[in-house]
């Protein structure tokens, strides 16, 4: 992946981590209530998902869907470890592994030494 490409998917990730932080404090105001809709902490959740959309889509106009969808993945990392700092719900050993899986299973998918070589790929000659 090109470097301006990886820089905005990881950039995107920590905005959709923290849009689910926002979107946690906004569920504390939020009712069935159209009125209570318009906080602060929603609209601001929701800026954060559509300046990292417009991220997530410059990088996949330089790369491909494969490459850069398991970088996202990124994101439960982010939320983990976030909601630990910033409402202390504990980083349990069942996350702390499911973080770690997360991390090989994108190192896995994105290197071409783990792919299976399973007939003939498109994008080798």
């Amino acid at each position: 992946m090109n470097k301006l490409s990886i820089i905005f998917v990881i950039i995107a990730t920590f905005l959709n981590a923290f849009a689910q932080m926002f979107y946690k404090m906004a569920s504390e105001t939020m009712f069935l209530n159209p009125l209570t809709w318009f906080n602060p902490y929603l609209i601001t959740a929701l800026g954060f998902y559509f300046v990292s959309a417009l991220l997530i889509i410059y990088a996949l106009k330089y790369e491909k869907l494969s490459l850069v969808y398991p970088v996202i993945a990124t994101g439960f990392i982010w939320v983990a470890i976030l909601s630990n700092f910033i409402f202390n719900e504990p980083l349990t050993f069942w996350k702390v592994s499911g973080i770690l899986t997360i991390i090989f299973g994108i190192y896995v998918l994105n290197d071409d030494n783990f792919n299976l070589k399973l007939g003939s790929r498109s994008d080798k000659k």
